[in-house]
């Protein structure tokens, strides 16, 4: 959900950007105005990830994804119950 408005946000700010009123975004993406509004409402639960970096691709705009390691994936990284002189659980630094 976070990358879908970050696309949206992204694709606002073209608009503002360019001047662009929804319906002349919409003409130039080649999509309806409805679509347009979604994003200018930030509805994006409605709209795919695939369709944004599609939209995001027609208006021009560059679009990167970065990947990390998580706690949970990263064995290295991950969370192991230690218990400490204390009674409490440390996690590893």
């Amino acid at each position: 959900m976070l990358l879908r408005c970050e696309l949206a946000e992204a694709l606002r700010k073209w608009m503002t950007r360019e001047g662009l009123l929804q319906a002349q975004a919409a003409r130039r993406l080649g999509v309806v105005q409805p679509r347009i509004s979604e994003i200018a409402c930030n509805k994006v639960n409605k709209l795919s990830l695939d369709y944004l970096v599609g939209l995001s691709a027609k208006a021009g705009l560059t679009v990167a994804v970065k990947l990390a390691a998580s706690r949970l994936t990263d064995p290295r990284r991950a969370i192991r119950a230690t218990p400490s002189p204390h009674g409490t659980i440390e996690q590893p630094r």
